[in-house]
């Protein structure tokens, strides 16, 4: 019997100074890359820099305060 295929989705999040997280994010993995054995890895970076995350972050919490 075949094993079934599974997909999971895992959102990282970086805090910490600006010139410490981007050299993180630089170091992490971009695009696919594909493991063996069926296993596909795919990576994207939502925004190119933290003001975005935190842009979004702010409304976020905004939201709850109503």
């Amino acid at each position: 019997m075949a094993e079934d295929i599974v997909r999971v989705l895992r959102i990282i999040r970086y805090t910490g100074p600006r010139s410490k997280v981007e050299k993180q994010i630089e170091r992490s993995m971009h695009g696919t890359r594909d493991c063996g054995n069926g296993v596909l890895i795919s990576a994207a970076t939502l925004g190119t820099y933290p003001d975005i995350l935190e842009k979004a972050l702010e409304a976020e919490e905004g939201e709850s305060d109503v």
